[in-house]
């Protein structure tokens, strides 16, 4: 979209408020108004995306050339979630200061390469302004979840009437990244907000033990009430594993799609729909010109699909195929990473039980 905006800045945040706030019939016409004016918002962070983009890039090939890159637009509904979350029932978040509508990711082989392309990021020149930096690495969260986050408010020149908008960078290890994966994905299965803390206390208590444990791997900070000691938390793993035993659901998960079918091509839009009952993924691939097609696609799916909960749709671009697949596992179900640093965890507790 490349027009003027059709709506103004606080008539976006009245029409995220509407959406925050009814129950979404689809004939209800003033769903459907705010509807379209929140998609062209989110529409309007694509040109600020690709430019943070390329910083990102630029800066994480200096660290690390096969650095795995993604990007994507939020969906509707995860916008509609966060404006509820973070608003409440009486309270109305702004969705014109929502910062991650638009984001991009690097993923990188070590804890430490992330921090140093974090560091040239923080020391570089570009048109747009940094206004947050959060580490989760030096300081995780309750959850576990560790990443390092930094937020650009855009200030472009050439197209002033987009200024404003926000896109959130995140960067983090290939261990940090399996991790928060696999979290979203026993989330999006089991149908609960395990990221934010919410759900199954064994899951969250699982998830919560490996993140200790990655810290360990990696000589990083502890989240808060972790155990005391390696072995402590081998004891609490292991005993958790018996009981919960997440890897069978894991792998369950991934062979109940392992018959999708895909084609490598060079697209560089994905539109993903996925049916949790059937289970089945289905994809329409876009060029990278075709950006405004792919966008009206995607609206049009989620109007659809907004208040069926075993539909998940989402709009997702990568370098590749193959980028694809590693940068948004909980799509496609591979776990084989996060499988890999569970068994690096047990044997550095075996080893320190010598």
């Amino acid at each position: 979209m490349s027009g003027e905006l059709s709506f103004s800045k606080n008539q976006i945040d009245k029409a995220g408020n509407i959406l925050r706030k009814l129950s979404r019939e689809t004939d209800d016409k003033e769903f459907n108004a705010a509807y379209a004016s929140v998609t062209e918002w989110r529409a309007l962070h694509n040109s600020h995306l690709k430019s943070i983009s390329r910083l990102l890039k630029l800066h994480t090939n200096k660290v690390q050339k096969d650095a795995l890159y993604s990007q994507r637009l939020k969906r509707i509904r995860s916008i509609i979630l966060k404006l509820r979350f973070e608003g409440g029932p009486n309270r109305a978040g702004r969705l014109t200061q929502m910062q991650d509508i638009s984001g991009c990711r690097a993923v990188l082989a070590s804890s430490s390469d992330a921090q140093k392309v974090v560091r040239r990021l923080i020391s570089s020149r570009t048109e747009h302004s940094l206004v947050k930096v959060q580490d989760y690495i030096a300081k995780p969260q309750s959850t576990g979840y560790r990443s390092i986050h930094l937020v650009y408010k855009n200030n472009s020149s050439k197209r002033p009437h987009i200024n404003g908008t926000f896109c959130e960078v995140q960067v983090r290890s290939r261990r940090q990244h399996a991790w928060a994966t696999a979290v979203e994905l026993a989330g999006f299965f089991r149908n609960e907000d395990l990221k934010r803390g919410v759900g199954d206390e064994q899951w969250l208590q699982f998830f919560f033990l490996v993140s200790c444990g990655i810290a360990y791997l990696e000589n990083e900070s502890q989240p808060p009430n972790a155990p005391s000691s390696i072995i402590e938390l081998g004891d609490q793993l292991v005993d958790n594993l018996k009981i919960l035993r997440p890897f069978l659901w894991l792998s369950g998960f991934r062979s109940a799609l392992k018959n999708t079918d895909i084609s490598n091509t060079t697209a560089s839009w994905y539109l993903i729909r996925f049916d949790s009952k059937i289970p089945k993924y289905f994809y329409t691939d876009y060029t990278f010109d075709e950006f405004a097609s792919a966008n009206a696609h995607y609206v049009e799916l989620e109007q659809e699909y907004k208040d069926i909960a075993h539909q998940h749709v989402a709009l997702v671009s990568a370098d590749s195929f193959e980028g694809l697949q590693l940068a948004y596992p909980s799509f496609f179900n591979n776990s084989e990473v996060f499988f890999e640093v569970v068994d690096e965890i047990l044997e550095k507790v075996i080893a320190a039980q010598k």
